[in-house]
């Protein structure tokens, strides 16, 4: 059976079968919530979560013209190191509540090293990166959130489901949410 690294979690789980984000305590909306008269939309950032166990860089951006970007990561575990790059197909960024924003970053695996990996994460895969903005950068207690994990639903767009519910895990470093 496959597993699946959902990295981003409280702390970072390795799953039998694949992960969906209700095994992660995130929740998704069923409604969609785009912008209008967005110029560039877009969520950044860089840090460290998960006891510093992740390290994670994305540049997300919304227009109408298309979304783009990339999501890098790297997971450091007693059962090995994976890293890889996610490229950008769907950015859906939007307001949260008693935060700058919130948003689902959906792409495609373009690079991943080693391979084999303990994770059995592969060229190819589709994965969803789920991003909150509670601030300035953490300082004494998280503030940001940052997860990531296989696609629970690769077929549907991100722009179909709001993010309504994280828990932050960024120590270091900063997620940034411009809405645009």
């Amino acid at each position: 059976m496959r597993k699946a690294l959902a990295i981003g979690t409280a702390l970072v789980f390795c799953f039998a079968a694949p992960a969906t984000a209700a095994d992660e305590g995130i929740q998704l909306g069923a409604v969609s919530s785009p912008l209008t008269g967005v110029g560039d939309a877009h969520g950044t950032g860089a840090g460290k979560a998960n006891f510093g166990l992740v390290h994670f860089e994305l540049s997300a951006h919304q227009r109408p013209t298309g979304d783009f970007g990339q999501v890098s990561l790297r997971a450091s575990l007693p059962e090995g190191e994976v890293s890889y790059k996610v490229q950008v197909t769907c950015v859906n960024l939007h307001p949260f509540p008693s935060t700058a924003g919130a948003g689902l970053i959906q792409g495609v695996v373009t690079q991943v090293s080693p391979v084999p990996n303990f994770a059995m994460i592969a060229v190819g895969d589709r994965h969803l990166t789920l991003i909150s903005d509670g601030a300035e950068p953490s300082s004494t207690a998280p503030v940001d959130s940052f997860f990531d994990l296989p696609d629970p639903q690769p077929s549907v767009s991100c722009k179909g489901n709001p993010l309504t519910g994280t828990v932050p895990n960024v120590e270091q470093g900063n997620v940034n949410i411009k809405l645009g």
